[in-house]
C-alpha cells in the first residue's frame, strides 16, 4: 500500500464552493452587463416611440389650427383658393 501525504490529499479534494463562485464570477458579470444593456436599449426605443407620438400630436394640432384659420378668414376667395390647394 502506498502512503498518501497530506498535501496530495488536499490537491485531490473536490472543488470547494468558493472556487466555484470565483469561476462563475466573470460569466455573472457579463450577464449583468448584457441585462443592463438590454434594459437601456429598451428604454431608448420607448423614448423614441414616445417622441414620435408627441410630434404626431403637435402636427395634428398645427393642421387643425391651420384649418380653423382658413375657415375664420373673412375673405371668401382666399378661403376657396386655400381649400382647393389643400385638396
Amino acid at each position: 500500500m502506498t502512503k498518501i501525504s497530506e498535501s496530495e490529499t488536499i490537491e485531490m479534494a473536490p472543488p470547494s464552493l468558493n472556487d466555484q463562485v470565483v469561476q462563475m464570477a466573470p460569466s455573472v458579470a457579463m450577464a449583468s452587463q448584457y441585462l443592463s444593456l438590454a434594459q437601456a436599449q429598451g428604454m431608448m426605443f420607448i423614448n423614441g416611440v414616445q417622441a414620435q407620438q408627441v410630434r404626431w400630436s403637435a402636427d395634428q394640432a398645427a393642421a387643425v389650427q391651420g384649418i380653423v384659420q382658413i375657415y375664420q378668414s373673412q375673405n371668401i376667395p382666399i378661403q376657396l383658393a386655400l381649400l382647393k390647394a389643400l385638396g
